[in-house]
């Protein structure tokens, strides 16, 4: 079995990956398909964002005091009327499958 990954040298942070069979692996949906790279994160320096502008100049956050106040406003959540559920998901996906769920649920 071809394993792109390891041919190409790339095994992120060093890490050899191990054989699909060792991790449970026995089969794979498409054995012909060529597979893909990755790289492995572990540090919290890997997940750092840098927001870029269209003019390519970086974002940067210079006063925190300006921020607002998040809102912690605590919302009671009440049960809604399987009716007004099947409602909103009709809007979401249309009144056919909402009414094939309704269906379901009635069975």
């Amino acid at each position: 079995m071809k394993r792109p990954f390891v041919e190409q040298g790339v095994s992120g942070a060093g890490v050899t990956p191990p054989e699909p069979a060792s991790v449970g692996i026995r089969t794979f949906a498409s054995p012909a398909a060529p597979g893909f790279t990755g790289e492995l994160k572990r540090r919290y320096t890997d997940f750092i964002v840098h927001e870029v502008r269209a003019d390519g100049s970086v974002v940067e956050l210079s006063d925190v005091d300006s921020l607002p106040e998040p809102d912690r406003t605590i919302v009671e959540r009440r049960e809604l009327p399987l009716d007004e559920k099947i409602a909103r998901l009709g809007e979401l996906v249309g009144a056919p499958a909402a009414s094939a769920v309704r269906a379901l649920s009635d069975a």
